[in-house]
């Protein structure tokens, strides 16, 4: 994967980043880490354009890449792509939808790229009109409020639930429609995440381990191993893995 891409202004809050990954001449079996977000994914071939959701997932997913291919993708932020596709996130966790089925609009605008450069700029755009359209439900604002508590530090559901004036079951219901995970599984999702970005950013274990709330160090080897599918000193080595962690340093073009 290749350096990620800082979204533009229209969509910073509703896009964390664009990113790119071109196959060589052989097969690639490219490890997903769980992110608790939803890309909108462009698969270029030689002659054609297709394009794909890809939804939450609760651990590590390993994708097979077909040689020559190259994908570019975006990440809609937590709790904002379903909403900006107008379905429900549980109903498109994982791979294996394709955009013409969710929002055929902006599968017909990525389609209609004469180039694969333009791709990226047409994805842009696509995002842009779905984000534009949104209307946020009562269980969308109600989970984006709650994504923005755990962010926040927040790690008792019930007390985030009770912050909110509904019961944990509603929010469980909330997290269902707007993220597709519950919200005790975004929240390990989301912990996991920021361990593993710390991680990769070089920082000490123990520290690692004591700022994400891990009880020690085999706690946050044993949650890594479980949700990304490698040790700590394996992520570190991976520089895929690393990439796909690291803040977005350019601007989208």
């Amino acid at each position: 994967m290749e350096p990620q891409a800082r979204p533009p202004p229209a969509l910073v809050g509703h896009v964390e980043a664009l990113w790119t990954a071109t196959i060589g001449a052989a097969p690639e079996v490219r490890r997903v880490p769980p992110d608790g977000c939803l890309d909108l994914v462009a698969v270029i071939d030689a002659t054609t354009v297709s394009a794909h959701v890809y939804g939450p997932t609760a651990r590590y997913d390993d994708v097979t890449l077909t040689p020559g291919q190259r994908l570019v993708g975006l990440r809609f932020v937590a709790g904002v792509g379903a909403l900006a596709l107008a379905a429900r996130a549980d109903q498109l966790l994982g791979d294996g939808h394709r955009l013409d089925d969710v929002a055929p609009a902006a599968a017909a605008t990525l389609r209609g790229a004469a180039r694969a450069e333009d791709v990226p700029g047409r994805l842009v755009a696509a995002a842009a009109a779905l984000v534009a359209r949104a209307r946020p439900t009562v269980e969308h604002r109600r989970a984006a409020r709650a994504i923005a508590a755990f962010a926040a530090g927040a790690d008792r559901i019930a007390d985030v639930a009770a912050d909110l004036g509904v019961a944990e079951r509603t929010l469980h219901r909330d997290f269902l429609v707007g993220v597709g995970l519950a919200p005790r599984r975004y929240l390990r999702v989301a912990r996991a995440r920021r361990a593993a970005a710390l991680i990769a950013a070089g920082r000490p274990l123990a520290d690692v381990a004591a700022t994400c709330g891990y009880a020690d160090q085999a706690h946050l080897t044993r949650e890594l191993v479980a949700l990304h599918g490698v040790t700590p000193g394996a992520l570190r080595r991976s520089r895929d893995h690393v990439r796909n962690l690291q803040a977005p340093a350019a601007p989208m073009r």
